[in-house]
């Protein structure tokens, strides 16, 4: 009796839960058509970038954008990817682009930073450090790269004093020699 009445009870609970027979083919076949996410993209891209094959991320990378223009990372993977193939005017123009899109980005502006570096405008590179400096107070790395460009400017004494508050005075100091001799 008591297993009648379970099987009872079970019966519609069973029959509820359920469901055709999913068919695999036709799941595949149906997304077969779908375009990537633009996470996917991503992560394609920078598997593409460890191989080494870099048309194929950067064919990735332009596509996120072009389908998700706020995703910011995929313009600072396409400055990193053309700084690597000494493309700077292009990594300016992609990290341009995206600060057009998350102007308070302080990633994309030091990378913006050092790309100016790179051009030899360390009077621009000094502004966008500043605008990273000031997002990301506690971020020592732009900060850092604002004394760089200081010191390239010859603004010997700011750049002192601002290397000291990220490193040790004697690594300060030699950092400002290097910069002297390189000027």
């Amino acid at each position: 009796m008591k297993t009648c009445t379970l099987a009872l009870v079970l019966l519609p609970l069973l029959a509820a839960c359920a469901s055709a027979p999913s068919d695999p083919q036709a799941d595949w076949d149906a997304a077969a058509g779908r375009k990537p996410e633009p996470d996917t993209l991503f992560s394609m891209a920078r598997i593409y970038v460890a191989q080494g094959r870099d048309d194929q991320a950067e064919a990735a990378l332009r596509e996120v954008v072009n389908q998700a223009p706020d995703f910011v990372r995929a313009y600072e993977e396409l400055a990193h990817l053309y700084v690597r193939r000494d493309l700077v005017d292009g990594a300016v123009a992609a990290l341009e682009v995206g600060l057009q899109h998350q102007a308070d980005d302080p990633v994309l502006l030091n990378d913006l930073g050092v790309c100016k570096l790179l051009q030899k405008d360390p009077a621009a590179a000094a502004q966008a450090f500043i605008r990273a400096a000031a997002l990301e107070p506690d971020n020592a790395r732009p900060r850092a790269n604002l004394a760089l460009a200081l010191a390239l400017q010859g603004r010997d004494d700011e750049a002192l004093a601002l290397w000291q508050q990220v490193i040790r005075p004697s690594e300060a100091a030699q950092n400002l020699e290097l910069v002297k001799q390189a000027r």
